[in-house]
């Protein structure tokens, strides 16, 4: 049978084809012959139904540049047997609007995250669903309330944007740092925008584990490890990669998430580990897959095309 797809992203000239989990997935997806489609979060519009501008790619595996798509077709959402949401981080307003028109689209048609679980996971909030699970957090905008928290804690903490990615907005806030408070109120904008803070973990040393989950099922990991000096182990921030195995607690934390991402509509994430403690669920557009393949000479996006026509049938 003969699928059209459409992969909702970034602009598809920026992507980076030795690296995106998109571009694999994609790549996958045009390897079956299904019919392939790009297209922006401004390129879907509302016209007595979902409709979308979506331009045709072919990619081939092995170029090493991305293909140019083709002009944009109007098509209505009905005409795709699956869409992937993929954009990437910040979950800003369009990007919300993007998955309220999402949501419209017909059940004959898969949208891959969910889109009401998109606009419900904050990547950074999701987890503190399972409190036994991850370090102690606080979240909040209130400078003095995180410098509590960090003397309650040990003296040292981890402060991340709400919308952030790839390690950025990132500070170690601890004792001794002259530059605490202005970390803190860099942090917030002056107490204008909410945060989270953990207590550091020293384990990031060793590595920062990658597990992507597909249907609540851990299918394959890595470990990030931080360069010398920097607490972000984030591919995008220098780390490097490792391969790794699934001890006890990333198996325990697999486990207590599965149910939950199944019944959210989470259908692929990546969730982060440091220490036997989960730090963060990553639902709009998790990677790593790549790398993992490379590490573990394994074809990681045929099992996702797999669940995903496994969903739309």
């Amino acid at each position: 049978m003969t699928r059209r797809v459409l992969f909702v992203i970034d602009p598809f000239e920026t992507i980076k084809v030795h690296h995106d989990t998109t571009y694999a997935i994609l790549l996958e997806t045009a390897r079956r012959s299904d019919a392939t489609f790009v297209a922006e979060c401004r390129d879907l519009f509302f016209r007595n139904e979902l409709r979308v501008n979506a331009r045709p790619v072919a990619p081939r595996r092995g170029a090493s540049d991305s293909p140019t798509p083709g002009p944009p077709e109007n098509r209505a959402a009905a005409d795709f047997n699956i869409i992937w949401m993929r954009k990437d981080p910040p979950v800003d307003l369009e990007y919300l609007y993007a998955t309220q028109l999402l949501s419209l689209a017909p059940s004959s048609t898969v949208v891959l995250n969910h889109p009401r679980a998109l606009r419900d996971a904050n990547e950074k909030l999701y987890a503190l669903r399972f409190p036994s699970l991850i370090p102690e957090t606080l979240v909040t905008s209130s400078i003095d309330e995180i410098d509590r928290f960090r003397t309650e804690v040990g003296g040292a903490i981890v402060v991340k944007p709400l919308d952030g990615m790839g390690g950025r907005g990132v500070y170690l806030v601890r004792d001794g740092d002259p530059n605490r408070r202005a970390l803190l109120e860099t942090a917030t904008g002056r107490g204008t925008q909410t945060v989270v803070a953990q207590r550091y973990l020293p384990a990031v040393a060793k590595g920062d584990k990658r597990i992507l989950l597909l249907g609540g099922e851990p299918i394959g990991a890595l470990n990030r490890i931080p360069q010398v000096g920097d607490l972000r182990a984030n591919m995008a921030a220098g780390g490097t990669v490792a391969p790794t195995v699934l001890d006890q607690f990333d198996l325990e934390i697999c486990d207590a998430l599965r149910d939950a991402l199944i019944a959210d509509g989470l259908h692929f994430v990546g969730i982060d580990v440091i220490g036997g403690h989960l730090t963060e669920v990553n639902v709009t557009s998790p990677t790593c897959l790549q790398e993992i393949n490379r590490l573990n000479n394994v074809q990681l996006e045929r099992r996702v095309v797999d669940y995903a026509e496994s969903l739309s049938r």
